[in-house]
């Protein structure tokens, strides 16, 4: 029998993360929104397509709703937020 000791004082090493790159405008742009379904976020979203849309005469908005705060969106919602959406806005409640 072997037994797998691991060692939990060193820290994990950071994966390298790059920034999506930031349109010039937003005018005419589509954006998405994901509510993560927890309380008043689809309040907050809301608000905040609206104030965006008006201010920088956006396109279209389109929303998807997470099944569960705890769930990332499918795979098949993320590739079409990718396709349609000029930016995307992930938010969050409570």
């Amino acid at each position: 029998m072997s037994i797998t000791v691991y060692n939990p004082t060193k820290s994990p090493v950071p994966e390298q993360a790059q920034t999506a790159p930031r349109p010039l405008s937003l005018e005419n742009k589509t954006l998405g929104l994901i509510d993560n379904g927890k309380r008043n976020a689809d309040t907050v979203l809301q608000y905040i397509g609206r104030h965006l849309k008006e201010r920088f005469q956006l396109k279209e908005i389109i929303t998807v709703k997470k099944s569960s705060f705890s769930h990332a969106i499918p795979d098949r919602e993320a590739d079409q937020l990718k396709k349609q959406c000029d930016l995307v806005i992930s938010g969050i409640g409570d």
